[in-house]
């Protein structure tokens, strides 16, 4: 999918841990953004061990845009039924206690200013 992208660069700051740097509107803890629009994806990538796992997060990303066109949500956004499916699943998860560290920052994510752009 990543082919059917306008994504022109990838750009790793291998000297510092987040992106703050590339992109001072960003929090230093974020690691990695995508700006579909733009074309780019910016890698915190002084963690190595990260650094895998970051780009696969921020290109699955891109390819939810691409797919969906929808600002990163798992439907199209005339889709009303798949949205309305979509928001019951989040409801019933959101509340849910003991959740692994990675699945919760899925709702962090959604409740950020990128995140609710949807």
């Amino acid at each position: 999918m990543v082919e059917h992208t306008e994504l022109r660069e990838i750009i790793f700051d291998f000297d510092n841990y987040s992106i703050v740097h590339l992109d001072p509107t960003q929090s230093s803890g974020t690691k990695g953004s995508h700006y579909y629009k733009e074309g780019s994806i910016y890698i915190g990538a002084k963690q190595q061990s990260k650094l895998l796992g970051t780009l696969a997060h921020d290109l699955t990303h891109l390819v939810m845009q691409v797919c969906y066109d929808n600002k990163y949500n798992p439907y199209e956004g005339s889709d009303e039924q798949k949205k309305s499916k979509f928001g019951k699943i989040v409801s019933q998860y959101r509340e849910k206690e003991g959740m692994d560290s990675i699945i919760e920052r899925v709702f962090t994510f959604m409740e950020s200013p990128v995140g609710l752009q949807n």
